[in-house]
Formats: structure tokens, C-alpha cells, sequence
């Protein structure tokens, strides 16, 4: 998802299976979130709150209404 890292990538990576447990004790010990606050308003943008009226109206236009 490559326009969710515009702002950074805001996740863990690891490059082995054998490094998987040291990064998930590395994401439960830090105690700040690494998705960075622009990415979450950019998201809470495409929520349902905000776009749910548009996938309404598209639902809508797809049934045949006599």
C-alpha cells in the first residue's frame, strides 16, 4: 500500500521468520504508535463517516428503481 507510507512506513518489517519474535516484542514494548497522526486523519477521511453516503448513492444508481 504504497499511499499508506507516503508519510513513513507505519508498520514493522522483518526480513526472516527468525526475526518475527524479536520484532513483535519491539512493537508491544513501544509504548507510541508509529503510524504517524497525518496518516490516521488521512484514513479516518476514507471511513465510513465520510464516504458512506457516496457508496450509497452508487449502491443505489445499480438497482433498478421502476
Amino acid at each position: 500500500y504504497p499511499q499508506r507510507e507516503k508519510y513513513g512506513m507505519p508498520y514493522y518489517t522483518f526480513h526472516t521468520f527468525d526475526e518475527l519474535g524479536e520484532v513483535i516484542i519491539t512493537a508491544i514494548a513501544t509504548s507510541s504508535s508509529i503510524v504517524p497522526q497525518k496518516l490516521r486523519e488521512d484514513i479516518a477521511q476514507e471511513g465510513w463517516n465520510n464516504v458512506g453516503q457516496q457508496w450509497v448513492n452508487f449502491y443505489k444508481s445499480c438497482v433498478a428503481v421502476d
